[in-house]
C-alpha cells in the first residue's frame, strides 16, 4: 500500500529537496520508497509552492516562439492532433512551423482539455535550481512539467505508466490519482511500453488519493496511473526522474568491449562455418573460442562504465545561466567589494592537481593557478561571499581577475544580479 504521513508543517526558506521531503527524510526516502514504493505528503499549507512559478502560463501560451510539442493537449484519453492549435508563419523568407497558438489551445481548455507543458524549468529560476539539486543529490537526468487541468476533467489522459519515477507537486486545485500495480518490476524508458487498460481495474489498485495544494506525490517506475479533477481546475508540476539502472551501466560496459576489440585482429577472424548451414554446429569448446572468452573477461570492468555513466549524467543538459549576462555587463566595475554566487544550475567539479586548479563544466575546462583552489572552493559553495573575502591569492587584483573569469565562463554571476 502506498505510505502516507501526517500533514507535514511548513518552514521558511528556499526550496530544496530536503524541505520538498519533509517530514519523511531524505534518508528514508532513498531508503524505502526510491525506486521502491509510492509516497504521497499532505501538508495542509496551500502557499507552500507559491514560489516555484514564476511565469503566468497566459504569458507562455502569448509568446510566438514556443513549438509543439514542447506543448500537447489530451482530451478524452488522446493526444489532441496539433494541427488544431499549431501555425506556420513567414519571416525573412523562411518558414517557421508547429508555431503554437495560444488562443486555439485556450479554447481546447475551456472545452476541457489538459494541457501539458514541457521544459518549464525554462521559465522559473526556482524550478531550474530544484531541479539542478535533485540530478545532483539522486544522481538522475531530470525532465519538467506542467499539467493544467480544467474542472471535471476525467481521463484526459488515459491510464498509463512511466519509463521514470515521477515526484509530482500540486500547485493549485485539487486533482485525484489512481495508482494500479506495474505491468512488469522496473520497466525501462527503452522498452516498448505494452497496453494496462486490463491491469487499471480494482482488483490491482494501491491507491486513490486527491491532492491539495501543497501536496507531494512520488511514484517508482511503471506505476499505473490515471488522474481526473475535481470541482476545480489543476495544475501541477512532475520531476521526472530518468534513474540510471544495472541495465545502462552493463550497456556501458559492452560498448567499451565493443570498441577495443574491433581493434583486436583476433576478433575479426570469420567464425568456422556460418550456424545456419544445415547440420553444422558452432564448436564453442574450441581453443580458440576459448582464448576469446578468456580475453574478454578482464575487459569487463565495471568501475570503469560507471565513470562513463556518471560523465553523461555530469555533461547533461546545458543549463541556463540566470543573471550572466547583467553581471557581464558589470565587469568593469568589480570591486574587493562586490558579491558573488555561484550559478546553482551548472555542475561544476573542482580538482586541485600540484600545479593547477581545474574546473570541469560540460565538456569545459578551466584551469587556474593552484593558489586560486580554495578562491573557487569558496565560491562553489554556494552561498554569496564578498570579493575581498575569498581565500586564495594574497592580492585583491588576482581575486578579481578570477571572479571575472568564473563569470565570463558562466560559473557565478554577481548576488544582486
Amino acid at each position: 500500500m502506498i505510505e502516507s504521513f501526517e500533514r507535514a508543517g511548513t518552514r521558511s526558506g528556499t526550496l530544496d529537496l530536503s524541505r520538498l521531503l519533509e517530514p519523511v527524510g531524505l534518508e528514508r526516502f532513498y531508503a524505502e520508497h526510491f525506486g521502491r514504493a509510492p509516497l504521497v505528503i499532505p501538508r495542509g499549507d496551500a502557499t507552500f509552492y507559491d514560489n516555484l512559478l514564476t511565469t503566468d502560463i497566459d504569458e507562455i501560451l502569448a509568446r510566438d516562439d514556443v513549438f509543439y510539442p514542447t506543448i500537447r493537449a489530451y482530451r478524452n484519453g488522446s493526444t489532441v492532433d496539433p494541427q488544431t492549435f499549431t501555425y506556420t508563419y513567414e519571416l525573412g523568407g523562411e518558414f517557421h512551423r508547429d508555431v503554437i497558438d495560444g488562443g486555439k489551445l485556450l479554447a481546447l481548455y475551456e472545452a476541457g482539455a489538459t494541457l501539458m507543458f514541457r521544459g518549464v524549468e525554462r521559465y522559473s529560476r526556482a524550478i531550474m535550481a530544484l531541479r539542478a539539486e535533485i540530478e545532483t543529490v539522486l544522481g538522475t537526468g531530470t525532465d519538467v512539467s506542467m499539467f493544467v487541468s480544467p474542472p471535471e476533467a476525467h481521463e484526459n489522459i488515459a491510464a498509463h505508466y512511466d519509463g521514470v519515477d515521477n515526484i509530482v507537486l500540486q500547485i493549485s486545485g485539487r486533482k485525484r490519482w489512481r495508482l494500479w500495480r506495474e505491468p512488469y518490476e522496473n520497466p525501462l524508458i527503452e522498452q516498448p511500453f505494452c497496453d494496462v487498460s486490463s491491469l487499471a481495474v480494482d482488483e490491482n489498485l494501491i491507491a486513490d488519493v486527491v491532492l491539495e495544494p501543497g501536496d507531494l506525490l512520488y511514484t517508482p517506475t511503471g506505476i499505473v496511473h490515471q488522474t481526473d479533477t475535481t470541482n476545480s481546475s489543476s495544475l501541477h508540476v512532475t520531476f521526472g526522474l530518468n534513474v540510471p539502472r544495472w541495465y545502462h551501466l552493463l550497456s556501458r560496459a559492452a560498448l567499451k568491449i565493443f570498441r577495443d576489440v574491433r581493434n583486436d585482429e583476433r576478433y575479426r577472424h570469420a567464425l568456422p562455418l556460418p550456424a545456419w548451414v544445415p547440420g553444422v554446429e558452432h564448436d564453442l569448446d574450441s581453443a580458440e573460442y576459448a582464448s576469446l572468452v578468456a580475453d574478454l573477461r578482464p575487459r569487463f570492468e565495471l568501475r570503469d562504465a560507471l565513470r562513463v555513466l556518471d560523465d553523461e549524467h555530469f555533461r547533461g543538459k546545458y543549463p541556463s545561466r540566470p543573471g550572466q549576462l547583467t553581471s557581464m555587463a558589470a565587469l568593469g566595475t568589480l570591486d574587493a567589494d562586490t558579491r558573488l554566487i555561484v550559478v546553482q544550475t551548472v555542475p561544476i567539479r573542482v580538482t586541485e592537481t600540484t600545479e593547477h586548479c581545474l574546473v570541469e563544466f560540460h565538456d569545459n575546462f578551466l584551469r587556474l593557478p593552484r593558489s586560486a583552489h580554495l578562491l573557487v572552493e569558496a565560491v562553489v559553495s554556494g552561498e554569496p561571499m564578498r570579493i575581498g573575502d575569498l581565500p586564495g591569492p594574497a592580492t585583491e587584483s588576482s581575486k578579481i581577475a578570477i571572479a571575472k573569469k568564473l563569470i565570463r565562463e558562466g560559473l557565478c554571476v554577481l548576488a544582486q544580479a
